[in-house]
């Protein structure tokens, strides 16, 4: 995080700056909705299954295909 950081911080106008979070609990619809405004990509660790899932859209269109789409959904709160 820190190195992309760094690279996002000493990034001039020419490069566009985007913003990766990475959580362990999930966000909420208004989050995600808020995070695709501010074209952010948010995902979510699952330590158990050990997978990366994608919790808004922009995120979704940068992962691979995924072959069980119902494990990306948002929570209800």
């Amino acid at each position: 995080m820190r190195r992309l950081n760094g690279l996002a911080a000493a990034a001039g106008e020419d490069a566009p700056k985007r913003l990766i979070v990475i959580t362990t609990a999930g966000v909420s619809r208004p989050a995600a909705a808020f995070a695709d405004t501010a074209k952010a990509f948010v995902f979510c660790i699952d330590r158990t299954a050990d997978k990366l899932m994608a919790l808004n859209s922009r995120a979704r269109e940068a992962l691979l295909p995924h072959t069980n789409p119902s494990e990306r959904g948002l929570e209800p709160w």
